[in-house]
């Protein structure tokens, strides 16, 4: 007779081990981030929409659109708190810049140490190497100008670093056997990542969808798609959208800081940025931008996008594979978007793609490159001394560029209360002109000063609104304005509104010039009975 031997129990595979991170790292790397920026911070406002956003934080205002509601809200809070610990108003407007900043570079270092932790590299070397790409991005001077001036994009960049180092985690743990356990939470946070990115920037759209998708279907294959789980990830999703009201309440209960086009019957338009719709199809950088590009973007662009492409391509499976190829389809969706997107300033549309392949380069070399798996430590530190050397000459040029946003205030400050009135029209052909408007709201200077942009007459709701306060069309008898743009013809026009108000008016009126340091009164005419200011 014979004996059958047992068969032995199956048992599954355990999933392999990785080095668990060291604690603190990528907060520290955050934390001197803010710092850095903090010291390169000019105490006033940018150029281009610097004063726009500082009145709408310090006054809870709308901005230009599409609205950037969260983004207001929350920002409103940090920028009152700060003034009453004594910054001004647009020294604490630039560092809520510098926070979103300092996220957006602790969580780059957090997700490069994650990638490289996966495939093998000791906890040490990999907090050492991921201090690489947040240096390189994190003192790159297109992104410090987003992280010292009032603007939306380093917040942008932070919550792109979020949604990506959150799908790297969950699509890894979803491997394994607890996936219907943390559905519900997965779903959740999901839903209310995704509904924070599109409250605050509609290009979310080019990462939300791949990651999205890839933590969807993980979910799905794994039968933890429960109803409880989708309500959850539907619920957070409507709880951050929902923030967007705020536009749609500020559109009928104005404030004192109020995006002039933003009325009952353009909200919709507004949130949905409609106006940038005549952007699409073509790239058109500035020759200043162009400069930007070829020395700061494009040199990191392609190792970035590189990096990216080799792991989806050929990436360790320690790596989700979802993960890996929404990174490289997200990536490749947002430069295509930004070359056809024809705006003169196209830079700062590029960081979510460096800041995400920036943190895959160390991972995708470290895969290939045993010997930086093995000495990876001491390497990363001869690389962070070329970098560190590199960032010194990138912060003078941060301290300098501040120097300059200070000696421009204090010029347009020192031509404003040149300005021979108290009560008038100041003309400045210039999105800049609410640098006026923060002196007269912050600071409480000429306050029956009507400071005014010729380009916002071309919308139908300023323009009603001034014929309704001072009783004649400053349009008329002159020719169609265009959008504004900065061409000699459109120029031409902006004198000719100028001379017109200037005549119908019998208040005094300057044409403001800052480029050539001019504050020109224009001579007053005879002024005709009906057309007597109201």
């Amino acid at each position: 007779m014979t004996t059958r031997r047992p068969t032995p129990t199956s048992h599954p595979a355990r999933p392999p081990r990785f080095a668990p991170p060291m604690r603190g790292a990528s907060f520290f790397i955050g934390v001197v981030a803010f710092l850095v920026y903090l010291s390169m911070t000019p105490a006033a406002s940018g150029d281009k929409d610097g004063s726009e956003f500082t009145l709408v934080l310090a006054t809870l205002g709308a901005a230009h659109p599409t609205g950037y509601a969260l983004y207001t809200i929350v920002g409103h809070g940090f920028v009152r708190l700060a003034h009453t610990l004594g910054a001004s108003w647009p020294l604490a407007a630039n560092a809520f810049s510098g926070l979103g900043g300092a996220v957006a570079v602790g969580l780059l270092h957090s997700l490069a140490d994650w990638l490289l932790r996966r495939i093998g590299v000791t906890a040490r070397s990999a907090a050492l190497l991921a201090s690489l790409p947040a240096i390189a991005f994190g003192m790159n001077p297109i992104w410090t100008m987003e992280t010292t001036l009032a603007e939306v994009n380093s917040w942008h960049v932070a919550w792109v670093m979020a949604l990506t180092l959150f799908a790297a985690t969950e699509l890894a743990a979803r491997t394994q056997d607890n996936a219907r356990v943390h559905a519900t939470r997965t779903a959740a946070i999901g839903g209310l990542l995704l509904g924070v990115g599109l409250t605050h920037h509609l290009t979310s759209v080019w990462f939300s969808i791949p990651f999205g998708l890839a933590v969807f279907a993980s979910l799905k294959q794994r039968t933890a798609l429960t109803p409880r789980a989708i309500a959850a990830g539907i619920g957070a999703f409507a709880l951050a959208l929902s923030t967007v009201g705020y536009v749609f309440w500020r559109a009928s209960h104005p404030a004192l800081m109020q995006w002039p086009v933003l009325g009952p019957a353009t909200a919709w338009d507004h949130v949905l940025g409609a106006q940038y719709r005549g952007y699409l199809g073509h790239f058109a950088p500035s020759e200043v931008q162009q400069r930007f590009l070829r020395a700061d973007v494009y040199p990191w662009l392609v190792p970035a996008l590189l990096a990216l492409l080799a792991l989806a391509l050929r990436g360790t499976s320690a790596i989700p594979r979802a993960w890996r190829f929404a990174a490289a389809a997200a990536a490749l969706i947002q430069t295509v978007y930004v070359f056809s997107y024809g705006v003169p300033d196209p830079s700062p549309y590029f960081l979510p793609v460096l800041a995400l392949g920036l943190a895959a380069v160390p991972a995708a070399l470290a895969q290939s490159m045993p010997l930086l798996r093995r000495h990876g430590a001491w390497l990363s530190g001869i690389a962070a001394v070329v970098l560190l050397l590199t960032s010194v000459t990138w912060m003078r040029l941060g301290r300098e560029r501040a120097s300059t946003y200070e000696r421009f205030d204090e010029l347009v400050h020192q031509m404003w209360m040149s300005v021979p009135f108290e009560e008038g029209f100041v003309i400045w052909g210039d999105d800049m002109v609410h640098r006026l408007t923060e002196y007269q709201l912050l600071r409480g200077e000429k306050p029956r000063v009507i400071a005014l942009n010729p380009a916002q007459l071309t919308y139908p709701g300023p323009h009603d609104a001034f014929i309704a306060r001072h009783g004649f069309d400053p349009l008329e008898d002159l020719p169609p304005l265009p959008p504004p743009v900065d061409d000699p013809s459109t120029r031409a026009l902006y004198e000719a509104i100028a001379e017109r108000i200037n005549r119908a008016s019998p208040l005094p009126l300057v044409v403001f010039d800052p480029a050539g340091r001019s504050v020109r009164m224009l001579r007053k005419v005879a002024v005709s009975d009906s057309t007597t200011n109201h």
